[in-house]
Order: structure tokens, then sequence, then C-alpha cells
């Protein structure tokens, strides 16, 4: 198994890559300090698949295409969105006591160490592509993050401007009132 050797070694092993690729990588590598499976992809080299297949393979794990995966929607509210774009985490699914989640760095102890402390469950973790993560990112928490925070901030102030002026009209329709000033501004 792969599970010993570095991830050049392995790309060479399995013909993705030539010796004077990976020699090239990494003398890119020591000038950076980028990351050798970034300097590969980005060098086009292999593909973002070949490289999460190839990190899942080296530590006996997975890799999961999560395009067309469903999310369970409690497993997603257990993530913070802020940490899963930060470690660009996408929660799976749930069982009694694990959560699976998909992650581009699956040798990243200490981020698992969090979640497990967070949730209170195992993680097993499944290795996706960067690309794939960042989509599911979107169709789990939406676009936006801050930027949505910042706009709910204004509704609820709206909302709170809208009802001190409905106070004393409240007969008079104030809370359509209230509901179309929303629906308005959403």
């Amino acid at each position: 198994m792969a599970e010993n050797q570095r991830l050049g070694d392995v790309l060479v092993a399995n013909d993705l890559i030539t010796q004077e690729q990976l020699a090239n990588a990494l003398l890119e590598q020591k000038r950076t300090g980028k990351l050798l499976g970034t300097i590969l992809v980005d060098q086009g080299f292999i593909t973002e698949k070949d490289l999460s297949y190839t990190l899942a393979s080296q530590i006996g794990g997975t890799f999961i295409d999560i395009r067309t995966a469903s999310f369970n929607p409690e497993a997603v509210a257990l993530i913070p969105e802020k940490l899963a774009r930060e470690h660009l985490i996408v929660p799976i699914t749930l069982g009694h006591d694990m959560i699976m989640v998909a992650m581009v760095n699956s040798f990243d102890i200490h981020i698992i160490d969090d979640i497990q402390k967070l949730t209170g469950r195992y993680v097993d973790v499944l290795q996706a592509t960067e690309s794939d993560i960042l989509t599911a990112l979107e169709r789990c928490y939406g676009g936006g993050g801050e930027e949505k925070e910042v706009r709910l901030d204004e509704l609820v102030a709206a909302a709170e401007q809208a009802i001190g002026s409905q106070k004393d009209t409240a007969t008079q329709g104030g809370i359509i009132t209230l509901v179309d000033h929303l629906l308005a501004h959403a």
C-alpha cells in the first residue's frame, strides 16, 4: 500500500507523472513553499481528481465524488459555515455516533479532532477535490457567507423599524404591512 510512500513517488509509480515532472515540481515547491500536489495540478501534470484519489489511497481512505451527493441537513447544521468554508469541509451524513465529512485535506488531524469535539461524534473522513468541495459548500450553505449575515442584519433592522412605526396601527393591517415590507426588501 502507498501509506508510507511520498506523494510524488506514488504518482510516479502509478504512471500519473514522470520522474522529470516530479523533479520540476519539487524545485518549484522549494522555490514557492506550495504543496507538491497543488503544484502538479497547477502545472497540468495531474487532475484534481488524480490528486484526491492518490491522497485518499495514501491513508487507506476513500475518495468520493460529491458532485451528486445528498447532504443531511442535520449534519450540515452541526458544522458552522465559517469552519466548513475555512477548512474546506462538507458534512455529508450522520450515524448514531458518527458524522461523515468530505475534506480536501484528509491529513489534517487537528481539524478532524476539532470536528469530533464540536459534534461529540466520531468523524469519518472522505477525500474530495477542492472544486467539488467549493461547489458542495454552496449547495449546503448557500452563497455569500458574511454578506448573507449583513443582509439579514439589514432586514432585522428594517423589520424593527416597521414594527415601531406600526405599534399604534396594529389593527390597520400592521402584520401584513410588515410582511410586505420584508418581502419587498429581501
